[in-house]
C-alpha cells in the first residue's frame, strides 16, 4: 500500500493514457475533420522540403507542421503517425497541467482529479486522436504558463526564456498564443507600476510579435494560396462587424461549455457554495439568478453542433448525416438538449458563483514572496482568461473546441479556492467524472471506429471496383483529400457542400433516396452497445435491382 502512495501522479496518468488509447484505437491511415488540411501541409515538408499552407487553415498551423514532420521524418508520413503525434502533446498538456495544479493547490489529490477532469473532457480527448490544433496549441500553452508562473515564483531567468520558446510554438500553432506573453507583462507591470520593468517584461511579447509579423509576412508574398488565415486585420473586421447579440451569445456559449465539462471539479466546491447562501442568503440569491438570466439569454443556441453532439463526438460528416438523415444513435433532440443545457446552465452558476473574481481587486504588498508569487499567478491567468474570452467574442468563428484552453484555465484558477474532496461531495464529483469518462472513451472510440468502416468501403471502391474518387462522395475528409470537385456551398444538384464533382457513388449511414444499397461494412459500437454499419451506394438509375447485399 505504501509502495502504491510513494508512485508520483504522473505515472498514473502515463497509465491512464496508454490504457485510454489501447479501449479507443487510433489506427486508420484516414483524415478527421479538417486535418487533412494540416496533413497535406506536412506531407510537402516531409516528401519536398517546402512548407506551404493552403487555403483551408485559418491559423498560423506551422508549429505543428514541423511537429508533425518531426514525426513522419522518424516514422515516415501517415495519419496515424500524425495522430500520435497528438497524443504525445495530449500526455505533455495533462503532465504540464499536474504540475501547475500542484502550484495552485495544497492537496495533491484535488491536483490529480482536476487533471483528470481535464484529460477526459470530450473535447480534449476526442481531439487527442486527430491532427486537429488545438491540443498542440493547448500543450505549448500550459507549457508557456508553467514558465511564467515559475518565474513568478523563483525569478530565474531560464523559465522567462522557456516560456517566450513555448510562446512563439504556442502562437505558431494558433494566434491566440500571443495572449501569453502579453498576460505576463500586464502583471509585471501591475507588481512594480514601473514603465521601465514593464518595457523589459514585454520582451517576450514582442518577440512573439515579430514571429507572427514574420509569419504574415512570409504568408503574403510566398504563400498566396493561404487567405484563410486570420491575422490583426482580419480581427478588427470581425470585432467592427459584431453587435451586442453576438457578444452575449459567445460569451454564454464559453461559459456553459465551460461550466458542462468542468462539472466534476465545481461539485467539490458544495461546502463553499452552501456556506455562501448561508452567510449571505439574499445577495448570493440575487446573484445566481441575474447569473441564470444571462446564461439562458446567452445560451438560446447552446449546445452547438461540432465535436460534442447528442450521444457522440466527430463530426459526422458524410452526406446522408449533414442532411439530417440516418443520425443514429442519438436521444430524442428536444430531451438532449435540454439535458445538457439544464446540466450546463447550474453547473456554470456554480462556476460563476466560486470564480475568485476578488483576485482582480488590488491587495496590500505581501513581505511573503510566495503569497506574492500566488497572487501573481491568479492576476496572470485571469488576465489570459479575460483575453482568450474577448478572442472567442470577437472571432468570426465559433467551435466548441475553442474553449479547451479556457476551460483549462478557469479549472487552474478554481484549484485556489476551498475545495473538499471528501465525503458526498468526493462520491458525487467521482460519479460525474465516470459518466464524463464512460462518455469520452466510449464516443470517441465510436467516431474512429465508424471512420474505419468508411475508409474500409471507400478503399472497397477506389481499389477493388477501380472507381474514380472524382465519381464518389465520400465525406468531407475523403473528397477533401482528393480535391475531387469544387465547394458547393448552396448544395445544388443536391449535392453535398464538400467538394463533390459527381456523386455516382455514395458512402452513408443508410438509404438515401435515388440510390441503392450495393454493399454495407459493419463497425462496433461501444454508446449503443450494438453493431452498425456502413455502406456504398450507387446511383439507383444505373445499377442493376437487387435484393442482396454484399456485407464484408
Amino acid at each position: 500500500m505504501n509502495i502504491i502512495k510513494k508512485i508520483p501522479f504522473e505515472i498514473y496518468l502515463v497509465l491512464i493514457w496508454g490504457l485510454s488509447i489501447l479501449i479507443i484505437n487510433p489506427l486508420g491511415n484516414f483524415p478527421l475533420n479538417d486535418d487533412w488540411a494540416y496533413a497535406q501541409s506536412v506531407l510537402n515538408l516531409y516528401e519536398h522540403g517546402k512548407l506551404t499552407i493552403n487555403s483551408w487553415p485559418a491559423m498560423t498551423l506551422v508549429g505543428q507542421i514541423f511537429w508533425g514532420t518531426l514525426f513522419c521524418k522518424i516514422f515516415g508520413f501517415s495519419f496515424v503517425v500524425l495522430r500520435f503525434s497528438t497524443l504525445i502533446a495530449c500526455l505533455i498538456a495533462s503532465i504540464t497541467f499536474y504540475k501547475i495544479a500542484l502550484w495552485f493547490s495544497s492537496d495533491k489529490k484535488t491536483a490529480a482529479f482536476a487533471t483528470v477532469v481535464i484529460f477526459f473532457n470530450p473535447l480534449f480527448l476526442s481531439l487527442s486522436f486527430t491532427f486537429m490544433t488545438d491540443v498542440h496549441f493547448f500543450s505549448f500553452l500550459l507549457l508557456s504558463i508553467y514558465c511564467f508562473i515559475k518565474y513568478l515564483d523563483k525569478r530565474k531567468f531560464i523559465f522567462i526564456v522557456l516560456a517566450t520558446v513555448f510562446t512563439v510554438f504556442a502562437t505558431m500553432i494558433r494566434q491566440p498564443g500571443v495572449l501569453m506573453p502579453l498576460s505576463f507583462a500586464l502583471v509585471i507591470f501591475y507588481k512594480n507600476r514601473n514603465i521601465k520593468s514593464f518595457l523589459k517584461a514585454l520582451i517576450p511579447f514582442i518577440i512573439t510579435m515579430i514571429f507572427l509579423a514574420a509569419h504574415s509576412y512570409w504568408l503574403h508574398h510566398y504563400v498566396r494560396s493561404a487567405q484563410n488565415v486570420a491575422g490583426i486585420s482580419a480581427l478588427a473586421k470581425s470585432a467592427s462587424s459584431m453587435d451586442f447579440y453576438q457578444v452575449i451569445t459567445r460569451l454564454g456559449k464559453s461559459l456553459l461549455y465551460s461550466g458542462l465539462f468542468l462539472a466534476p471539479l465545481i461539485v467539490l466546491f458544495g461546502k463553499e457554495i452552501a456556506n455562501r447562501f448561508k452567510i449571505t442568503k439574499l445577495k448570493t440569491i440575487i446573484f445566481v439568478v441575474l447569473c441564470g438570466l444571462f446564461l439562458l439569454i446567452g445560451g438560446v443556441h447552446y449546445p452547438g453542433i461540432n465535436i460534442f453532439y447528442n450521444l457522440g463526438l466527430g463530426p459526422k460528416l458524410l452526406k446522408d448525416n449533414y442532411w439530417h438523415h440516418n443520425i443514429s444513435p442519438q436521444l430524442n433532440y428536444e430531451v438532449w438538449a435540454n439535458f445538457i443545457k439544464i446540466t450546463s446552465l447550474i453547473a456554470s452558476i456554480f462556476m460563476l458563483l466560486v470564480f475568485p473574481f476578488k483576485e482582480i481587486l488590488p491587495k496590500q504588498k505581501s513581505h511573503d514572496n510566495n503569497e506574492e508569487a500566488a497572487d501573481l499567478a491568479k492576476k496572470f491567468l485571469l488576465i489570459f482568461i479575460s483575453g482568450y474570452m474577448a478572442l472567442l467574442i470577437i472571432s468570426t468563428y465559433f467551435f466548441d473546441r475553442y474553449t479547451i484552453p479556457l476551460s483549462g484555465a478557469i479549472a487552474l484558477l478554481l484549484l485556489s479556492g476551498k475545495i473538499n474532496f471528501s465525503g458526498i461531495q468526493k462520491i458525487t464529483a467521482l460519479a460525474f467524472l465516470a459518466i464524463m469518462m464512460i462518455f469520452s472513451i466510449g464516443a470517441t472510440h465510436d467516431y474512429l471506429s465508424w471512420n474505419r468502416s468508411r475508409w474500409q468501403a471507400l478503399e472497397k471502391l477506389t481499389q477493388d471496383m477501380k472507381i474514380s474518387p472524382s465519381d464518389i462522395d465520400g465525406g468531407f475528409e475523403f473528397n477533401a483529400w482528393y480535391n475531387t470537385g469544387p465547394m458547393n456551398p448552396e448544395k445544388k444538384e443536391g449535392k453535398s457542400w464538400w467538394f463533390v464533382n459527381n456523386d455516382e457513388y455514395v458512402v452513408s449511414f443508410g438509404n438515401i433516396d435515388g440510390y441503392r444499397k450495393n454493399k454495407a461494412f459493419y463497425y462496433p459500437q461501444i454508446l449503443s452497445f450494438r453493431n452498425d454499419s456502413i455502406y456504398i451506394l450507387k446511383r439507383e438509375e444505373n445499377i442493376t435491382l437487387s435484393k442482396n447485399i454484399l456485407i464484408e
